[in-house]
């Protein structure tokens, strides 16, 4: 974590920002039926949200492939 730290103040700072992030990382786990595995990031208060979950990622390529089944399926 203090790795990325370092790279996200370096990124800000050439773009002309000066920043002092606060980290922390949750005690709070999910249980093993809800989630096989990832990460959550939240930032100003939980306004922004960065879902990384495996259940997440699953959802997005289910998403951007159905065009291609429906393609593939129903030929037109």
């Amino acid at each position: 974590m203090p790795l990325a730290i370092a790279d996200y103040k370096l990124i800000m700072a050439q773009a002309g920002r000066t920043v002092k992030p606060s980290v922390t990382i949750s005690s709070i786990r999910l249980p093993l039926k809800m989630s096989t595995g990832g990460l959550v990031l939240t930032a100003l208060n939980g306004r922004i949200v960065v879902n990384q979950t495996v259940e997440e990622r699953l959802a997005i390529a289910y998403t951007d492939m159905m065009p291609a089944v429906r393609h593939s399926l129903f030929k037109s």
